[in-house]
């Protein structure tokens, strides 16, 4: 199911209107990178490439008159349970250490794109070794667009947000973008646990307060980490690589 709706304030989700007070809208907006729109073609053939996917879909109308907002309904949460190693071809804890967002190639669209600095490994089924040190990139659809008449686009999906620099999390990453389809080579962000000091905060939110990430909502990190440990040796039917101290190094 994939549903656009472009609405300032109000939002639907699962079939029910909510109005967010502002002040949340606002928050969740100041999670997504900006970029500015140019008129011009993508130049840089990398960047080109990256971005042909996430022109599947037009959201960006450069002759808008006003601020606007499309919000996508997309069961991209279909299946993801609270830690969702089944569904994740990597499984890294690290620190965002830049963000931004970029255009498609055809300037129809946007996406948001992390850098993030590993400090642990957990899963890895790509051919790119990963380790402590190392830098992975992810991306994610959405973002908010700038014109130069001063009006923004701000695109995103329901029920999720960005990762924001400088803030530790435990990524959950995949192929299989939700608006795009399977990537050979490029890495979703499927969701994420924040680690701020010692408390766990989802990421993303979907089906509000039946959301499977719940369970871990302000819990301790090292029980999110005991139960991920469970989880990898179940799943590979051997030890965990997370230490016994919670995942911390």
């Amino acid at each position: 199911m994939l549903l656009i709706i472009a609405l300032p304030v109000i939002v639907t989700l699962r079939g029910q209107t909510t109005t967010r007070p502002s002040e949340q809208v606002q928050d969740i907006k100041a999670t997504f990178p900006r970029v500015d729109y140019s008129y011009g073609s993508v130049s840089d053939p990398a960047r080109k490439a990256r971005g042909r996917n996430y022109g599947k879909l037009k959201t960006i109308d450069p002759n808008i008159t006003e601020d606007d907002q499309s919000f996508i309904h997309v069961d991209w949460e279909v299946g993801v349970t609270a830690l969702p190693v089944d569904k994740s071809i990597v499984v890294v804890r690290g620190t965002v250490v830049e963000s931004n967002a970029f255009l498609s190639d055809n300037k129809e669209n946007v996406y948001s794109e992390f850098k993030i600095k590993i400090e642990e490994v957990f899963k890895n089924e790509t051919d790119a070794e990963l380790k402590k040190g190392y830098y992975i990139f992810a991306e994610r659809d959405g973002g908010i667009v700038r014109f130069p008449s001063g009006f923004e686009k701000w695109v995103l999906i329901a029920s999720q947000r960005m990762p924001t620099t400088g803030s530790r999390y435990l990524f959950f990453l995949n192929r299989d973008f939700p608006l795009s389809g399977i990537s050979k080579s490029d890495l979703n962000v499927l969701t994420a646990y924040e680690l701020k000091d010692e408390i766990v905060i989802p990421l993303d939110t979907p089906g509000g307060e039946t959301s499977p990430f719940l369970e871990f909502s302000g819990k301790k990190r090292q029980l999110l980490f005991e139960k991920l440990r469970e989880k990898l040796k179940d799943s590979r039917g051997n030890a965990s690589q997370i230490p016994d101290n919670g995942g911390e190094l």
